[in-house]
């Protein structure tokens, strides 16, 4: 039996196939973020 995917899902998995060399099927997650800062001192 076969289910039709939602929109949400084929927007998500578009294009992405699995990696070749670990198998994974989902895209990575990478967990960073990113800052502003006024200038070099605030910074440090």
């Amino acid at each position: 039996m076969s289910k039709a995917k939602h929109s949400e899902t084929l927007a998500l998995h578009a294009g992405w196939r699995a990696d070749p060399a670990t198998g994974a099927v989902q895209p990575p997650i990478y967990q960073t973020t990113s800052f502003q800062f006024r200038d070099t001192d605030h910074a440090s």
